[in-house]
């Protein structure tokens, strides 16, 4: 998950997902990129839940792109989001994204055709999105290999001058 540790991003429903995703996928290791104030919360519940080995909390980074490219599926459990930029960066490196129907969200992600929706707050509809890509890597290159071409078609700095040219 990339996102700022932080109350609306619902990083616990993440963890209540790795949580069950864990017991019929125990070698599945979980990544949270970002930092913020719930930080040590979220640190916590993991012990808690007992998932703190598979879960990897790696802080503001730099690198995102490549770490992007090593992730299997994002994931995005927020209660709310405008336009999320790290879908956009995730489908740029065609990674299958699953994320709660929210804000802009299903403008981006058409529901088993570049991806994966699922309700805000359904722990147990994320968890079996998530299984469902972790078992099907051909579903998730050819979400990957389309979400790429998406970004490039719509949301390139090409796409957007020729928007902006058409409306002069």
């Amino acid at each position: 998950m990339l996102a700022a540790l932080r109350p609306e991003k619902n990083h616990e429903l993440f963890l209540e997902g790795a949580q069950q995703i864990l017991k019929q996928v125990p070698e599945t290791r979980f990544l949270i990129i970002g930092d913020g104030p719930s930080h040590l919360k979220l640190e916590t519940l993991t012990q808690d839940l007992g998932i703190a080995p598979a879960i990897h909390f790696l802080g503001s980074r730099s690198d995102i792109p490549e770490i992007l490219q090593s992730l299997d599926v994002l994931t995005l459990t927020s209660y709310n989001e405008a336009s999320p930029v790290s879908i956009l960066e995730a489908l740029s490196c065609s990674v299958p994204v699953i994320s709660a129907e929210v804000g802009s969200v299903p403008e981006t992600i058409a529901h088993g055709k570049t991806g994966l929706l699922f309700a805000p707050g359904d722990t147990r509809s994320y968890a079996d999105g998530v299984l469902e890509l972790l078992e099907n890597a051909e579903i998730c290159a050819q979400f990957g290999h389309q979400d790429r071409e998406a970004v490039i078609e719509q949301r390139s700095l090409k796409s957007m001058i020729a928007g902006y040219k058409s409306l002069l």
